[in-house]
Parts: structure tokens; C-alpha cells; sequence
């Protein structure tokens, strides 16, 4: 059995959710994660071909944009009157790589 490599999470304030690892029918290596931040949160999807949000929700007061920029990165801001948090996923050396500001200075 050979074992896959942990998933690399940084954060900028929080601890961050361990991504789940799971394989999908044709044995592609996925991970999912629901990553909060003070504005809200995200559900994701890492895999080699591919960095997806599943679903959003933002805070109240908050406003979240998507941006994809590439198949494997994706950015996801939660903006209010007074703070922006974000979330950027992206993969990399064979795993999923998670960073997390919550805008806390």
C-alpha cells in the first residue's frame, strides 16, 4: 500500500479543517474540505485536475466572490463594510494546499 502525502494547510489566523481524502470511480485522489473564515465559509474539492467550490455561504454583512484562476487555484473572498477574509486553494505537489487570512492584521 503506498501512502499518499498529508495535505499542506496554512493559516494566516484560525486553525484550518483537515481535508478528507477519498478516491473517486475511475481512482482519481480527491480531498474535500468546509474551510470558515470570519466572513463565511466554502466547500472544496482538490484534485490533480481540478480545484472546485461545492458551495458558499457568507456571514451576514458579508459578501463572497469566486475567482478560478486556473483549473488547480481558486480564490474566495468574503468582503464586508469594514474587513475582507479569504481563502485561496490551490494543488501542489501531489496534494492540497489551504491558505486562510481572516484579516486580522
Amino acid at each position: 500500500m503506498t501512502r499518499s502525502p498529508s495535505p499542506t494547510v496554512e493559516t494566516s489566523n484560525d486553525p484550518a479543517p483537515v481535508p478528507q481524502r477519498w478516491e473517486d470511480d475511475e481512482g482519481l485522489v480527491n480531498y474535500t474540505s468546509t474551510v470558515p473564515t470570519d466572513g463565511g465559509w466554502a466547500k472544496l474539492q482538490w484534485n490533480a485536475d481540478k480545484v472546485i467550490v461545492i458551495d458558499i455561504l457568507a456571514e451576514s454583512g458579508y459578501k463572497s466572490t469566486v475567482q478560478q484562476e486556473s483549473d488547480t487555484r481558486v480564490s474566495i473572498s468574503f468582503e464586508s463594510a469594514a474587513r475582507t477574509t479569504l481563502i485561496t486553494a490551490w494543488w501542489d505537489d501531489d496534494r492540497p494546499q489551504l491558505d486562510v487570512d481572516n484579516g486580522n492584521g
